[in-house]
C-alpha cells in the first residue's frame, strides 16, 4: 500500500487483480474522451502474471479515485498501460501517487516507459514532472476527431530512496 498526503488531501494506493476488471472498466466508462475499455479487456490483461494494476482512494471516502495498470516487460522494467484519474479528482495528487506505486513496483533500478497524446498537456506535466523524459515518438499514433495525433514515448529510470 501507498500513502500519499497533499496538503490535507491523502491517497491511498493498493494492488488490486482480477476481480477489479469490472470496476476499473466502469471507472475508465467515465472518460470523456476516446474509448474506454471493457472489463473483457481488463480481465484480459490481469488474467496474465505479467499485467498488474493498482487503485488509488482518497482517505477517508474509500471511492475510487483513478487506476493504474502495467507490464512488466523483462525483470525490473515496467510498461506503464493506463493511467487514469477520475476528473473530479483531478490535480489533487491521486495519478501522483499511482506513478509512485508504478516505481515502487519497478524497484529500484529498475525502468518505466509509456507513451502519451502529445496533446494531452496535463499527463505531459505530469510525467515531465516525475522525471520522465522523451526518447521517441509515434507519428499519428492517436485518433483524434480532427485527425491524428502523435504519441510521445517517455521513459524513467527509478531510483527508490
Amino acid at each position: 500500500m501507498t500513502r500519499q498526503d497533499k496538503g490535507s488531501v491523502g491517497v491511498i494506493v493498493e494492488p488490486v487483480g482480477l476481480a477489479a476488471a469490472s470496476l476499473l472498466a466502469r471507472l475508465h466508462g467515465e472518460e470523456e474522451e476516446g474509448e474506454a475499455w471493457s472489463a473483457d479487456a481488463f480481465a484480459a490483461l490481469l488474467a496474465q502474471p505479467a499485467y498488474g494494476a493498482h487503485i488509488a482512494a482518497l482517505t477517508g471516502s474509500g471511492t475510487p479515485a483513478g487506476f493504474v495498470v502495467t507490464l512488466e516487460t523483462e525483470p525490473n522494467a515496467l510498461d506503464l498501460v493506463q493511467l487514469w484519474t477520475r476528473p473530479a479528482h483531478r490535480r489533487l495528487g491521486v495519478a501522483r501517487a499511482l506513478l509512485q506505486a508504478v516505481f515502487e513496483r519497478a524497484g529500484a533500478g529498475g525502468a518505466v516507459t509509456l507513451e502519451v497524446a502529445r496533446d494531452n498537456e496535463p499527463a505531459l506535466r505530469l510525467y515531465r514532472g516525475a522525471g520522465f523524459t522523451q526518447i521517441g515518438c509515434r507519428q499519428g499514433y492517436y485518433p483524434r476527431s480532427q485527425g491524428r495525433v502523435d504519441a510521445l514515448v517517455l521513459h524513467r529510470s527509478v531510483e527508490l530512496f
